[in-house]
């Protein structure tokens, strides 16, 4: 039982949600299209190591031809690959978002 009317509206959101994602999952699945919204709200619940943990090697191929990654080794070594080339891309992001008056102090520095 429930204590309070707020836990009641949580795990009824909850409940929701996972409908939510399930039939996101379901369309992903039978390749129907999904929306930009629907990829941004969910992509958030995947960690990048344990969405690259699942790719076939076929998949890991495609994703470093994508990046402009050499796209041979072994499947580890594309991982791996893959893991820093987007590390790469995060980090960018984040110096991009930083105020332009801090990187022109930070320009000067190199």
């Amino acid at each position: 039982m429930y204590h309070r009317a707020s836990d009641a509206l949580a795990h009824e959101s909850d409940k929701e949600f996972a409908q939510e994602f399930a039939t996101f999952v379901a369309r992903v699945r039978n390749g129907n299209p999904v929306t930009n919204s629907d990829l941004i709200k969910f992509s958030k619940m995947f960690e990048d190591d344990f969405t690259l943990d699942g790719l076939s090697r076929e998949q890991l191929v495609a994703m470093c031809k994508y990046l402009s990654l050499p796209a041979f080794g072994t499947d580890p070594f594309l991982r791996w690959l893959i893991h820093r080339k987007l590390k790469q891309i995060r980090d960018d992001d984040k110096v991009r978002c930083w105020p332009p008056r801090l990187l022109a102090s930070l320009a000067r520095w190199y």
